[in-house]
């Protein structure tokens, strides 16, 4: 049975601190945890501990709450430990992929898309993920997270922090069109695709390339073009 932590006559940290020692905290609740999560203080609390963080992630009801809470989305992002927690783990960035509130967090945050775009875990759910269009509007670090994903050369990327950027670059756009990843997440994306609609020299690389061409003849959002 899920435990309801406000029948307890314990301090809500002290209780989950108690449950991870035991490595039992899927005894908590869901509606628990979303109370937990939505208290800035406690939210702070629980993903800097570095006994309760790593096993959080791999509690579902824990991760959809942290992943629809901008209290826990702001406490991670500015938390190191916790990022490095996240960006490891295949079912926390799931969780946050699919979310609006985590991906708006992650993309307004510098520090959070610098730990996401070095990470191939993170690269692949968030590229495959629902909100894949909140990471392509970022002002950071774009290039380094399609480098991650696509293999591509980080030497050439990572100083490309917008889709804009990427656009602009020839020497871009050129290891673009010859990657299928790449190319294949940019067509996923109408956010990268409207990008590349606008620009005549990115159209025109893409129309020399075989690879290219067939990415976006297969995909549904490349009718932008």
């Amino acid at each position: 049975m899920a435990l309801n932590m406000r029948k307890m006559a314990f301090n809500d940290l002290d209780v989950m601190r108690m449950f991870a020692d035991m490595n039992d905290l899927s005894i908590i609740s869901d509606d628990e945890f979303v109370r937990m999560f939505n208290s800035s203080q406690l939210a702070n609390a629980l993903v800097n501990d570095s006994v309760i963080m790593p096993q959080l992630v791999n509690i579902n009801g824990a991760l959809n709450a942290i992943a629809n809470s901008s209290a826990a989305m702001n406490a991670i992002i500015n938390s190191s430990a916790a990022m490095n927690v996240i960006i490891n783990s295949s079912a926390a960035m799931n969780a946050i992929a699919g979310s609006s509130t985590a991906m708006n967090a992650v993309a307004n945050s510098s520090t959070a898309m610098n730990a996401v775009g070095g990470s191939s875990v993170a690269m692949n759910a968030i590229l495959a993920g629902s909100q894949k269009n909140i990471w392509w509007g970022s002002a950071y670090y774009v290039g380094k997270g399609l480098a991650t994903y696509a293999g591509l050369d980080h030497g050439t990327f990572d100083s490309l922090n917008t889709i804009n950027n990427i656009v602009r670059s020839s020497t871009a756009m050129n290891a673009i069109i010859n990657s299928s990843a790449a190319i294949n997440a940019i067509a996923a994306s109408s956010a990268a695709m409207n990008v590349i609609a606008a620009s005549t020299a990115a159209m025109s690389a893409i129309a020399a390339s075989s690879t290219a061409m067939n990415a976006v003849a297969n995909l549904s959002v490349a009718v932008l073009l």
